[in-house]
């Protein structure tokens, strides 16, 4: 059993949102007594034969849902404390559960996701001249009930993503086209959750990535785009209608095709919007000195108005896009 401090941890994470309907259908398998604006269940964190640990469920109680406090041992704490306990589903700030992997038959077997398939292989695995290409058999179409980190199926599917077939295992993944969207020339793999130490994407091996922008197959005629880091905050812009391409990381420069291609998609003018952080501002400074002579080219400093924040979060909220659209006009 996990003790109090490794659950807790410093008290310094955002607090989770969750909904009346989650707790109580997460807890149904636990929950021994129900209050008025509670339910009572039994304690992870002490030996509790009588259930003594209260989970808010009311939305209308002083306490915040999912909210708990054990009338035995005096622990409290908010969902994910309690959930990472229980092993229940575990909740992002913004709502976005990250640990439902398992539903609706996207694991058949119990494959490791960190386990690397041949067929995907990062560049710094790859030991020949030969770009892996991906299998096109093995590509099924993306079901439109199945969300992805907060952005729905019919987006998705809309959007390019598939699953691909991979000895029971069936991640997602974008393949990359060419702008005619009949020629694959590499492909990006997305992790179904979060999960902290690991890449959330890895890349076929990565010429492609030397002229390409992700998904800029499907970007609309416009002369002004927005250059983000991935493929999520890529898609948290386009889902606001703000016309975005993404570096696909850091690391990748903005090298002469790269230019060629913005300079074939119409681009005049490009505004950087990388995560809040310090690889994100290097990567900003950067990308800024590899365009300003192709290109008009403005800076919008994440780190220094959001430190750590990214564009996902950000496009989350509405007076934000509103605000971030008439500097793009």
């Amino acid at each position: 059993m996990s003790t109090w401090k490794e659950i807790v941890g410093p008290r310094t994470r955002t607090p989770v949102k969750v909904s009346p309907d989650f707790v109580q259908t997460n807890l149904e398998g636990f929950a021994k007594r129900e209050g008025t604006n509670s339910w009572f269940v039994i304690c992870p964190f002490h030996s509790d034969n009588d259930p003594s640990l209260s989970v808010i469920v009311s939305p209308t109680h002083r306490m915040k849902v999912g909210n708990w406090k054990c009338f035995g041992c005096g622990k409290f704490g908010d969902w994910n404390d309690l959930a990472k306990a229980l092993n229940l589903p575990i909740v992002e700030p913004d709502g976005i559960y990250v640990n439902d992997i398992e539903e609706e038959g996207f694991i058949i077997e119990d494959n490791p996701e960190d386990e690397l398939v041949e067929e995907l292989k990062t560049g710094k695995e790859k030991k020949t001249g030969k770009e892996k290409k991906i299998k096109l058999s093995k590509l099924l179409p993306w079901p439109n009930s199945r969300k992805w980190r907060g952005f729905s199926g019919d987006f998705i599917q809309k959007h390019g993503g598939k699953l691909y077939k991979l000895d029971g295992f069936y991640p997602l993944i974008f393949p990359c086209l060419k702008r005619n969207k009949k020629q694959i020339i590499g492909a990006i793999r997305c992790r179904l959750k979060k999960k902290k130490g690991y890449l959330s994407y890895l890349f076929t091996s990565e010429e492609w990535i030397s002229n390409y922008f992700f998904p800029e197959e499907y970007l609309k005629p416009t002369k002004i785009v927005v250059m983000v880091e991935g493929v999520r905050d890529n898609f948290g812009l386009i889902r606001n209608g703000i016309p975005s391409l993404a570096t696909l990381g850091t690391s990748p420069k903005i090298t002469e095709k790269r230019i060629a291609t913005l300079t074939g998609l119409g681009i005049e003018k490009v505004v950087i919007f990388m995560d809040g952080d310090d690889p994100g501002k290097k990567a900003s400074l950067r990308i800024r000195e590899e365009l300003v002579e192709d290109f008009g080219v403005k800076i919008f400093k994440t780190w220094k108005y959001f430190p750590g924040k990214d564009p996902y979060k950000l496009s989350r909220n509405r007076d934000f896009v509103s605000k971030f659209k008439k500097l793009l006009k």
